[in-house]
């Protein structure tokens, strides 16, 4: 199993780069700042500074990140593959950024292409294990 991890980026600073424009919206919100880089950078973005902006928005029922990405993203509505995620609240299709957990305590951040390990991050720690 897999617990993905997002960014939570409140809807009125998410807004405000339509109002300010992604520099400002960056210099003014970290987790904005965090958002550009993440999402044009990947891993090699990562800083550990970012962890505490990201939420555990569902849980996975696979043992594959490859697998996890396909579920989570559900191609074309197929139903008989929804029971595999519990949805813990708002969240985006998993993209590059986005953090997977595995059940062993591995964390894996979603990149342009496939995933890659990130050894400093304390992301999932925090969250009680599932039995």
């Amino acid at each position: 199993m897999f617990r993905l991890f997002q960014l939570d980026i409140p809807p009125e600073e998410f807004n405000a780069v339509n109002r300010l424009g992604w520099t400002e919206a960056m210099a003014q919100f970290p987790r904005i700042e965090a958002h550009m880089a993440l999402s044009t950078g990947g891993s090699d973005a990562y800083v550990t500074e970012y962890d505490q902006y990201f939420k555990h928005v569902a849980d996975i029922d696979v043992n594959d990140p490859e697998k996890a990405f396909l579920v989570h993203n559900n191609p074309h509505g197929r139903t008989d593959l929804e029971w595999l995620v519990v949805r813990y609240g708002p969240q985006h299709s998993m993209s590059v950024g986005d953090i997977l957990v595995g059940e062993y305590g591995e964390v894996l951040m979603v990149d342009n292409s496939g995933f890659t390990q990130l050894m400093s991050s304390h992301i999932g720690a925090d969250v009680a294990e599932v039995a």
